[in-house]
């Protein structure tokens, strides 16, 4: 019977030992997955002066001396849930050099962003879906909500043809609407389309010209048409891929809703990669 015993309790030792094992394993081996499908960029643009007037003021459509030139920064964290689904995280920020107006070192954190992506959609010959995404700006800062913003929810649609050439040409759509707990005249939604041309110059430098048409309606305010345009540019711009973690990109913001003028022109740049 001691020995009948003995031997029960080994046999419950090792397969409590097997299992706890197991259980460890099972959870490194899903954290590695996770690691692995979880990937960190960065984003950086400079909204820049006019072409005539390279002050310290942004361009503008009317020509005039806009709000102080700054940086509009994303860091990104995004998790691959399968191969066309992707979930991400936006934390943003501001940086303005020379705006004393602004405290902590000119920097402005702004509202977070969380975006669903699916992507690869359908494909009819030459001419695909490429993506649909839907993103919403978290009201999670105190500013945010006592101007009564809920924050706002903005789908994406992206689609390509391929020539079969170097060109190449692309069409994307943005509608976005706002939430807000309290009335007045404000934006409640907003359209915009970006039809593209890019030309491949090499594998790691790609010239672009994108035109840009967006529309807004305002609440409370007997607006007719349902939707006006605020604001139409055309906006060439070279993409230059250093590597994996830097692409720079210059650009000019041609602004066409008046006579094209270099007053009316912005000169920008940007940059992006991956951290991780």
């Amino acid at each position: 019977m001691n020995n009948l015993m003995k031997h029960l309790s080994f046999a419950v030792v090792a397969t409590a030992f097997a299992g706890t094992a197991f259980a460890a394993t099972t959870s490194e081996s899903t954290m590695d997955s996770i690691l692995k499908r979880t990937s960190g960029s960065y984003y950086s643009g400079f909204e820049g002066p006019s072409a005539r007037d390279f002050s310290n003021k942004q361009g503008t459509a009317a020509g005039e001396a806009g709000a102080p030139v700054y940086f509009y920064n994303i860091l990104s964290a995004k998790y691959q849930n399968s191969p066309k689904s992707s979930l991400k995280a936006d934390f943003r920020f501001t940086w303005t050099p020379n705006d004393e107006n602004i405290a902590a070192n000119n920097v402005s954190v702004l509202d977070p962003r969380i975006q669903w992506t699916i992507s690869d959609i359908k494909k009819w010959g030459n001419f695909s879906m490429d993506y649909v995404s839907l993103r919403q700006v978290i009201p999670a800062l105190k500013t945010t909500r006592d101007a009564g913003n809920l924050g706002t929810l903005t789908a994406f649609t992206g689609f390509s043809y391929d020539t079969g050439t170097k060109f190449g040409l692309a069409f994307g759509t943005a509608t976005t609407g706002y939430a807000y707990t309290t009335g007045g005249e404000r934006t409640d939604f907003a359209s915009g389309f970006y039809p593209s041309v890019n030309y491949q110059v090499t594998p790691n430098l790609t010239a672009e010209v994108e035109y840009y048409h967006g529309m807004a309606h305002t609440a409370n305010a007997g607006q007719y048409p349902f939707l006006t345009v605020r604001d139409a540019y055309a906006e060439p711009q070279v993409m230059w891929k250093v590597s994996k973690a830097f692409t720079f990109a210059p650009y000019f913001r041609i602004h066409t809703m008046e006579s094209v003028r270099s007053d009316r022109t912005q000169v920008g740049f940007e940059v992006w990669g991956s951290i991780f």
